[in-house]
């Protein structure tokens, strides 16, 4: 259990953007009303941005 652990905290931004970030954009687009267009869904959106945000967080070491 705990190898497994460790080969999977270098990836934790990546699970932060997908897990925490991505319902949290989803929220904010669908309480803004914004209706995506060509039969996106905004979840599928924020799991995009998310994961975008987070693979950008793990490769440059940083979230900002």
């Amino acid at each position: 259990m705990i190898t497994i652990l460790k080969k999977l905290m270098p990836w934790g931004p990546v699970f932060f953007g997908l897990f925490i970030m991505a319902p949290l954009i989803d929220q904010v687009l669908t309480d803004a009303g914004l209706i995506p267009a060509m039969n996106i869904s905004n979840l599928q959106i924020g799991i995009a941005m998310g994961l975008v945000w987070g693979l950008i967080a793990k490769i440059g070491g940083r979230w900002i």
